[in-house]
């Protein structure tokens, strides 16, 4: 449960010194195990992300469509 909410405290971007009091108080983990958590999960998804578009099991898209609808202004 420690390693869950020091977890969610990054995810949140929780401020530093509010995660060592709560590594303090026992509630989390230290810092430094949340950084290599967060390392840790990062590399994994990135492993298995390079392996289904090298097998062209996944396709991306990039969405930035943007539309101006110029409307005319009463005078």
């Amino acid at each position: 449960i420690q390693g869950w909410l020091g977890f969610f405290m990054r995810s949140v971007c929780v401020p530093e010194k509010v995660v060592k009091v709560f590594t303090h108080m026992g509630l989390s983990i230290s810092l430094m195990l949340i950084h290599n958590a967060v390392l840790s999960i990062s590399k994994d998804i990135s492993r298995k992300i390079k392996h289904k578009v090298s097998t062209l099991q996944a396709g991306f898209t990039y969405d930035n469509f943007n539309i101006q609808f110029k409307a005319a202004q009463p005078m």
